[in-house]
């Protein structure tokens, strides 16, 4: 048996507006060491996509009902692990007196619960949940309903899990959502705006139509290639790169708006 490794990972959470809102540290395993066959089998968790979760969203608007956003505290922890996983003893575990004659390396600990890191940690959780939810997504529980059907499933959820209540659904699968009188409107203006200041054009000037509409000088087009010892006003970025999250911003977005 083999140990894995651990290490802290720290995580700023932030809300709909792109603001911290807390500062979390976690303990995880190492699990690229972890061995097929081994220290796991199957790790797929399926998942509800973001086309699945904007047509809940126009259900919801439809049909008039609430949405609430609840979040699992330390989700995978809850998942029972379907092989033996044994891992280093964690800097500061205070180990029992009898064992601190040897060096701290002789030893393991063995795991009971999914820990996060591990490869099929996320399955587990899965497992878990499916028990009570059919359509799931990670920890992030967005229930839909009247208020009374809600507060009856948060009630019986709470009994199982440990969970934070986030009120109505505002940020969910890096969506906005913004709650109207008359719908709801779904964008991601804040992803635009991370894309464009990591590429250096959120002071660039808008456009209705972002195209030429005059002939250049060849001798002043910024467009053309760059000639040897040319001077290069500007960091240089693969043009993929600033393509990719821009086609994935408007396959996902849509710029949708779900009206009553």
């Amino acid at each position: 048996m083999k140990p894995l490794g651990y290490r802290w990972i720290f995580v700023r959470k932030r809300n709909e507006k792109d603001e911290i809102v807390r500062y979390k540290a976690r303990h995880v395993a190492q699990g690229f060491s972890q061995r097929l066959g081994i220290d796991f089998e199957e790790t797929y968790s399926p998942v509800m996509d973001a086309t699945t979760f904007r047509y809940l969203i126009s259900l919801a608007v439809s049909e008039n009902l609430e949405m609430r956003l609840m979040d699992v505290v330390t989700a995978y922890l809850y998942g029972s692990l379907d092989s033996d996983i044994h891992m280093k003893i964690p800097e500061g575990f205070k180990m029992r007196e009898a064992l601190c004659a040897k060096p701290k390396e002789m030893y393991s600990i063995k795991l009971q619960r999914s820990l996060y890191g591990l490869k099929q940690s996320g399955r587990m959780w899965y497992n878990r949940l499916s028990n009570y939810l059919t359509t799931v997504y990670v920890d992030d529980l967005n229930i839909i309903g009247t208020n009374e059907e809600i507060l009856e499933v948060i009630k019986f959820l709470k009994k199982q899990f440990e969970m934070k209540d986030l009120g109505k659904t505002k940020y969910c699968l890096g969506l906005q959502i913004e709650h109207m009188p008359n719908g709801i409107l779904v964008h991601q203006s804040n992803y635009t705006e991370r894309v464009l200041k990591r590429f250096n054009m959120n002071n660039a000037n808008s456009l209705s139509t972002p195209m030429v509409v005059r002939s250049l000088n060849i001798d002043k087009d910024p467009y053309r290639p760059c000639e040897e010892n040319e001077e290069v006003l500007g960091p240089e970025v693969s043009y993929l790169m600033q393509l990719g999250p821009l086609c994935i911003l408007l396959i996902v977005l849509d710029l949708t708006f779900l009206s009553l």
